[in-house]
């Protein structure tokens, strides 16, 4: 399984997607809805992702932030099943489970299904407190005022 959008994700984000500077990637669009999910600990649902995968391996700007990811998705998984962090033996079960030292993204099938259920609950808030933003600073704006909490 490669990256993939939620469904109702593109034209969400197509606006500023279209903006030529500051540039913004689809997989920019991803990456935000993956954080709140991720923040929430809420999984949204597999049907809820579009059909077409649009991105196999990470972004050239995301490649140094490979270990990063897997590691939010990590601690988000161990918190939402409940896993003792000194439980040695299920940590290690559930680092096997996410992760694959041998793709590109260092992330199991598993793993980047996960992330991209995560990306669906992620959009479900994002759509349910802002509107579709014009611009890239707009943005950002709103979504620092989401992650805050002020939900602006």
């Amino acid at each position: 399984m490669n990256f993939t959008l939620p469904a109702k994700a593109r034209p969400f984000f197509k606006t500023i997607g279209d903006q030529r500077s500051p540039r913004w990637l689809m997989f920019d669009s991803w990456y935000v809805c993956m954080l709140v999910g991720v923040r929430a600990r809420t999984l949204g649902a597999k049907d809820d992702l579009e059909d077409a995968e649009f991105n196999p391996i990470y972004p050239d700007d995301y490649k140094p932030q490979a270990d990063f990811i897997a590691g939010l998705l990590i601690d988000a998984e161990l918190d939402r099943k409940g896993i003792n962090v000194a439980d040695k033996a299920s940590v290690e079960r559930e680092m096997i489970l996410l992760l694959d030292p041998q793709k590109t993204t260092g992330l199991s099938e598993i793993g980047v299904e996960l992330l991209n259920r995560y990306a669906v609950a992620g959009f479900a808030k994002l759509d349910e407190v802002m509107l579709p933003p014009a611009t890239v600073e707009e943005m950002l704006v709103r979504y620092a005022g989401v992650w805050t909490g002020g939900e602006d």
